[in-house]
């Protein structure tokens, strides 16, 4: 949940979603599971486990990804990753809250790899869903 004060939620929510992705990076993938407040789309929740499948599914062996990272698919640590950092929040036109989407950084670099976020209000605070991560 973050609690959003001022009137930039746009702004907090980019900032949350690098910081997010700083704690994958640092193999914090349970504690990153842990700041979820909702479901995922398929209504599961995220796991350590379900973060390294969704990886393994997208990067797998036989991809291009794969032969040139051979080591497979890791997570990186946005505030140190190369790459544009493509992120975008999209205000829902109910005012119930935003979408969201930021490029996965992976193996030192920004993929093509992104995060849909789904933050929705809940009083003054945001509750937040990993709704997908997918491949642009």
């Amino acid at each position: 949940m973050i609690t959003v004060v001022g009137s930039e939620p746009e702004r907090i929510i980019v900032d949350w979603m690098a910081s997010w992705f700083d704690l994958l990076g640092a193999g914090e993938l349970a504690e990153a599971c842990e700041q979820l407040d909702l479901p995922a789309g398929d209504g599961r929740a995220w796991t350590p486990a379900r973060l390294l499948a969704e990886l393994e599914d997208h990067f797998g062996p036989g991809t291009g990804f794969h032969r040139l990272h051979p080591e497979g698919p890791k997570f990186t640590a946005a505030s140190v990753a190369t790459g544009i950092a493509r992120a975008s929040v999209t205000a829902l036109n109910d005012g119930s809250g935003f979408i969201a989407d930021h490029a996965v950084p992976l193996n030192g670099e920004f993929s093509d790899l992104s995060g849909l976020f789904d933050f929705r209000w809940s009083g003054p605070a945001l509750l937040i869903a990993l709704y997908d991560l997918h491949v642009l």
